[in-house]
């Protein structure tokens, strides 16, 4: 019953099915597919921004970084089961456009 008192249907799932709740996708086996693709996808959309927008100092970069993808980073890692092997290939997606327009070596 939803807060209202009405009935609704509720959906069965495969086990293996990860759905986003909370802002992290979870699956009741634990399967981590769908987390890590979501965040590989976040990273890439801002590394492509980071390459392809306009001029910016370095610093907006590495503020923007830290601020924008570094929290969407950030916010689902203590919920989550990743490796570090798996968190260091989602870092590496935004770190490869970071970096050298931040002009960090």
């Amino acid at each position: 019953m939803n807060s209202d008192g009405d009935r609704v249907q509720v959906s069965r799932r495969e086990p293996g099915h990860a759905v986003k709740t909370m802002g992290i996708y979870i699956a009741p086996r634990g399967d981590r597919t769908a987390q890590i693709e979501y965040l590989e996808g976040k990273a890439e959309e801002f590394a492509t921004q980071i390459q392809t927008e306009g001029p910016a100092t370095r610093n907006d970069i590495w503020i923007a970084s830290c601020h924008t993808i570094g929290t969407t980073l950030d916010y689902p890692m203590p919920a989550t089961t990743l490796t570090e092997k798996e968190w260091d290939g989602i870092q590496s997606i935004m770190n490869q456009a970071v970096l050298p327009r931040a002009g960090i070596v």
